[in-house]
């Protein structure tokens, strides 16, 4: 809330502050950390130049043979500014002589990296002590044949480009980075000033050139919104973006202005359509009364005819099923009639296969009446040879006695074959008797079945008869029974339609009262827009 109450003014001021406050921090940071990059180098080359200078000096006491005096010559590198230590470190490993001299302290190998720079690596890095930063700079010193003008491999037997030593050289930054930060500092401060001296200025010029012209504007808005003068116009002195406001404030004014005109022509008009519309409400509800009365007098009617065509289609419903039991009982009548024939056609043909069998067996009666014929043809043959045998044996006498015996037996078994075969012939004869009246009662039953297959086949043709007409009877009434139903339908449908009529009659009459009552109030909101559209000041 707080912020959404602040002036523009302070807004634009706040916003130019935090911009040009984010602009000097990233400049500053940036111009320190590239003096700092420069200052790193320059001074990494004067420590480089400042190692060369000391071996050089360590190198012309050698040749000169006034080593033992080196620390002096280390003194006065150490009284260089910000010059932390500077030594000479001597690799045993290529160097005789360090083991017939008395070897320092501070020309031994100290930490990883003396042990790194004998190694043969040159080293530039930046480190960190209590006072600040620090650089350290460390140059191997190898056996080259011409190192400014001298042949190291004369005094060292060592192979080429081996390792003697190394010059280190650390150096603090301190005092380096004080005077860094002291120039950014004092840059800042300037810049500091330019900015509040620039602030104010623009604070100044948004006053006269912004600030006054809003709060003329705002003037001219407050008085137009409190008298409700829309006759007032606001001063356009510049075509610039207040200006424009201005204009199209002006605009939007004129326009609210001439809508207000229109609108209270069209309030005059709205009153006397209020007017109009309440006749026409009233005219409405007395002819909505009437189409009540006639729609209730129809819905009557059609309510006592949907009842007849209730009446009907039940009726014909019932019809309909009751031809629909007749047409299954005339078509179970048919198939149990058509069962009966076939069941009779069947006992025919049994009685056909009967009559057959029994005449085949009248035949071979006839045949075994031919070979009881041969038999006793052969028995009488054989009695009358018998009876010659017996005479035969008569007149053998004594001799013949035996023989006379058989004979008598022959004649007998003939006999008995005789009588036999007489019996077998009476019964042979009364089969084929019984046979004979089989085949006659076989016709007859079969001649009588003929007759009622022919009469059952009559009742199956009359019952199909029966059964069309019992269809075309249940199609007439599922004629009746569908129309009956289209009828109900429709006195239905007609039903609902008249009391859906009459619903909206009942809505209509609602409508109209609610119509009334709109109308009413719309004559009072047309009162009152008058009243309010009275309260502005309208030009002519």
């Amino acid at each position: 809330m707080k912020e959404k109450s602040l002036s523009i003014q302070t807004k634009f001021l706040a916003a130019f502050t935090v911009g040009f406050l984010t602009i000097l921090g990233a400049s500053t940071f940036l111009t320190m950390e590239k003096e700092k990059q420069l200052i790193d180098q320059l001074l990494e080359d004067m420590l480089h130049n400042t190692a060369r200078s000391y071996f050089d000096g360590i190198n012309t006491m050698m040749l000169t043979g006034t080593m033992a005096q080196r620390d002096v010559l280390r003194d006065k590198v150490l009284k260089q500014p910000n010059i932390l230590d500077a030594r000479i470190i001597r690799n045993q490993a290529h160097d005789p002589l360090l083991k017939a001299t008395e070897a320092r302290e501070h020309e031994l190998p100290l930490d990883e990296l003396d042990r790194r720079a004998l190694a043969g690596e040159q080293i530039s890095l930046t480190g960190r002590n209590e006072a600040g930063r620090t650089l350290s700079v460390l140059v191997p010193l190898k056996a080259v044949e011409d190192y400014s003008g001298t042949n190291c491999l004369t005094c060292h037997q060592v192979p080429k480009n081996s390792v003697l030593g190394a010059v280190r050289i650390d150096m603090s930054l301190a005092g380096t980075d004080a005077e860094i930060h002291a120039g950014l500092l004092g840059n800042l401060l300037v810049n500091a000033a330019l900015f509040l001296i620039g602030l104010g200025l623009f604070a100044w010029l948004f006053r006269h050139l912004i600030r006054r012209r809003m709060q003329r504007l705002e003037q001219s808005m407050t008085h137009i919104a409190e008298q409700a003068d829309l006759c007032t116009r606001i001063e356009v002195v510049a075509n610039d973006e207040i200006g424009r406001v201005s204009m199209a404030f002006n605009h939007m004014v004129e326009r609210f202005h001439h809508s207000l005109q229109e609108v209270t022509k069209t309030s005059h008009q709205l009153n006397q359509s209020a007017d109009e519309i309440t006749q026409v409400v009233e005219q409405t509800a007395n002819a909505v009364l009437e189409q009540q009365n006639e729609t209730d007098s129809v819905a009557t009617a059609i309510n006592q005819l949907s009842a007849t065509a209730n009446q009907v289609r039940d009726n014909a419903q019932r019809a309909a099923e009751v031809s629909i039991t007749a047409d299954n009982e005339a078509a179970q009548g048919t198939k149990i009639t058509t069962e009966v024939i076939q069941g009779i056609d069947q006992l025919m043909a049994e009685i056909s296969r009967a009559a057959a069998v029994i005449e085949q067996l009248a035949s071979r009666s006839t045949d075994v009446g031919g070979v009881l014929d041969v038999i006793k043809s052969i028995a009488e043959q054989t009695n009358l040879l018998a009876l010659n045998a017996a005479i035969e044996a008569a007149r053998a006498g004594e001799m013949g006695r035996g023989f006379a015996v058989v004979a008598d037996e022959v004649r007998n078994l003939a006999n008995r074959s005789h009588q036999s075969t007489q019996e077998i012939e009476s019964m042979i004869a009364q089969l084929q008797q019984g046979a004979q009246e089989a085949v006659t009662a076989m016709q007859t039953a079969r001649q009588s079945a003929q007759e009622r297959s022919e009469q059952v086949q009559q009742a199956v043709n009359n019952l199909n008869t029966i059964s069309g007409i019992v269809g075309d009877i249940r199609q007439l009434n599922t004629q009746m029974d569908h129309a009956a139903q289209e009828q109900f339908s429709v006195t239905e449908s007609i039903s609902y339609n008249i009391t859906h009529i009459a619903q909206l009659a009942d809505n209509t009459a609602e409508d109209a009262s609610r119509t009334s009552r709109v109308s009413e109030e719309l004559a009072r909101l047309s009162h009152q827009l008058n009243n309010l559209i009275e309260q502005f000041k309208l030009c002519d």
